[in-house]
């Protein structure tokens, strides 16, 4: 490397998700998961350091060019190594195999990533740093762009390819070179019959470049074949090839189109599920990215126990486990959260130090420990250079604004508004803390703008339907309800939103049936509560409504809602000084926003009377 060139950050611009939308402790912390590991491979962006080595030249092999070197680098085998996967070339003269110049790179990311001894560039990331360079429309990648594409994520070996198709006979040929100094490590060729050979074709040449990088294995990892970890069928891998394509693109509506078609040719498709597991958890819809996750980790527990925690080592997998612990966590399923939460915890010990403090912190906050969350932050920052936070910013800002730190929390997206402007979580989660702080026309703003990036985004839909409803513009708020009931028919708030536009109609009754029916859905959330206190409260029954609240406060006592309520329904009463207890605690949960000024203001006047 020349003396002053600028090794860049890889920018991981990934989807958040934010699946609270009335109640501020609901499922919170997958965006950073997300944001963490992306969609495929190990997404482990640790500072890379050059891996000791001695370096022995070599002759020319028939495989290098004209008067290049070969050079076989010796690593000691308790060092990591760093590999970049390029896009291979398609040089079988048929168009329609060009879903195989990232799909065989994909095969390799996936196969590769099960390493302990190796961090393997993702999918994604290789295409943000395309993408920055103006080269993301490659059909494949030269060496040069390839070197530059090392020095810019402090990658120490690339991986260049092709592939060629004659008759029914299949050669896909590999070089490994040196990514600071374009040396040429080791070339590789493997060959099958036809298409259906290529997994085998790739499991042979992923060992082949373990072996070639000297790579060791640990006693407890296992070398799984690429079949065991997605499919055996071609068509299928097809699919999820170009699903992943459109992922990296950020279009998600199209990747998930051919991910479906995948699961649809292969209903075993173990990875095809964990990634749109992730996709619909990423955006809010509950039904969806649980039926996905269930069903990618009934595959996963199918594998003998050595075979299924390699799997686990895919960040991808890992995070179907993730899913369900927030998942069951949501829906307040304590012991199937418990369990869950114990495998997640297990896999915290396959990730490097910044990804498991991340996932202790999210820990921390859906326990409501929020000062542990932000001590973990703390670690985290301590931990990685400055230019590396942002990629760890969205866990940050659901913290802040559970614990009602809005300004604060509202800075944090606008900060990853600036990094990827087309972040349809990111403006979602803008337009909740507006709603917070109650600034409704950007509120709308920014929720309409998360809908036209991603029209799933059940919570942007539900707060909508709830801002509508005040205003008296029913349509627009059963358009709204409607598209939930689309997405997520089991998703309660439906009848949270439904609930709250009958109150403002003033029908009592139907509004208290409405909540009712949040209660039954979701008994151990305590909002579903509130509102049905809330809805009593508006009704005159005072005594019910008491009883809600204070079955809400059991359920989670760090939870302001409640106790404004509790203070409407005391002062309304004559008890004051209660009235004021309950203010005081509202906002020493909840300091910052609309409810907070108007809780204020009614402390005040109760105090100077």
């Amino acid at each position: 490397m020349t003396s002053g060139t600028k090794i860049r950050r890889v920018d991981k611009k990934r989807s958040v998700n934010a699946n609270f939308v009335f109640s501020t402790l609901s499922t919170v912390g997958l965006v950073s998961l997300i944001l963490l590991l992306g969609f495929t491979g190990c997404g482990k962006k640790e500072e890379k350091q050059k891996a000791q080595a001695t370096i022995q030249i070599e002759s020319e092999t028939p495989e290098a060019k004209p008067g290049e070197i070969t050079a076989t680098i010796s690593v000691k085998p308790d060092k990591r190594r760093s590999l970049a996967i390029m896009y291979f070339e398609n040089r079988s003269g048929d168009s329609t195999l060009d879903w195989m110049s990232k799909g065989i790179a994909e095969m390799l990311i996936t196969d590769l990533s099960q390493s302990h001894s190796l961090d393997v560039l993702s999918g994604q990331e290789l295409y943000n740093i395309l993408q920055e360079m103006g080269q993301d429309n490659l059909p494949f990648i030269i060496e040069e762009t390839a070197i530059e594409v090392a020095l810019k994520a402090g990658i120490e070996t690339i991986l260049l390819g092709s592939f060629t198709k004659t008759g029914e006979t299949v050669r896909i040929s590999a070089r490994l070179l040196d990514g600071f100094y374009s040396n040429l490590i080791k070339a590789e060729t493997v060959e099958g019959f036809e298409l259906e050979s290529i997994f085998t074709m790739v499991d042979q040449l992923s060992r082949a470049i373990r072996d070639d990088l000297n790579l060791s294995m640990a006693e407890d990892e296992a070398d799984l074949d690429i079949m065991d970890l997605t499919t055996n069928s071609i068509e299928a891998y097809e699919a999820f090839a170009k699903g992943l394509e459109e992922l990296h693109k950020r279009k998600f509506k199209d990747g998930m189109v051919h991910f479906e078609q995948a699961v649809e040719i292969d209903s075993n498709f173990t990875f095809a599920y964990a990634v749109m597991a992730s996709y619909w958890h990423n955006i809010g819809n509950i039904s969806r990215a649980k039926d996905a996750a269930i069903r990618a980790i009934a595959l996963l527990d199918r594998l003998p126990e050595p075979e299924r925690r390699a799997a686990e080592r895919n960040s991808t997998f890992a995070l179907a486990r993730a899913v369900m612990t927030i998942y069951w966590h949501g829906i307040g399923d304590e012991p199937r959260t418990r369990d869950a939460t114990s495998h997640a915890m297990v896999l915290l010990g396959r990730l490097p130090e910044p990804e498991k403090l991340m996932i202790l912190a999210i820990d921390a906050h859906l326990r409501g420990d929020y000062d542990e969350g932000f001590r973990l932050y703390r670690s985290l920052w301590e931990l990685l250079p400055e230019e590396k936070r942002p990629a760890y910013y969205s866990g940050l800002g659901q913290l802040y604004f559970s614990r009602g730190e809005f300004e604060e929390a509202k800075q944090i997206y606008k900060n990853m508004l600036r990094f990827d402007p087309i972040l349809a979580p990111a403006h979602y989660m803008l337009g909740l803390v507006h709603h917070h702080q109650g600034t409704l026309d950007s509120t709308e703003m920014e929720l309409q703008e998360a809908l036209r990036l991603s029209p799933d985004i059940i919570g942007a839909h539900l707060i909508l339907a709830q801002i509508y409803s005040v205003q008296g513009r029913v349509d627009e708020a059963e358009f709204h309800r409607q598209q939930v009931v689309k997405l997520d028919p089991e998703n309660p708030q439906i009848y949270s939103s439904l609930g709250y536009q009958y109150l403002y109609q003033k029908r009592y009754d139907k509004a208290i049936a409405a909540f009712k029916q949040y209660v039954t859905l979701a008994p151990n959330d305590p909002n579903s509560h509130v509102c049905l206190g809330e809805g009593y409260f508006r009704e005159g029954d005072s005594k019910r409504a008491e009883k809600e609240c204070l079955q809400a406060i059991k359920l989670d006592s760090s939870f302001a809602n409640p106790y404004f309520t509790l203070a409407l329904i005391y002062e309304q009463r004559g008890q004051a000084k209660k009235a004021i207890e309950s203010l005081k605690k509202y906002l020493r949960l909840s300091p910052e926003g609309l409810m907070a000024k108007v809780a204020q203001l009614r402390l005040e006047a109760l105090q100077r009377k």
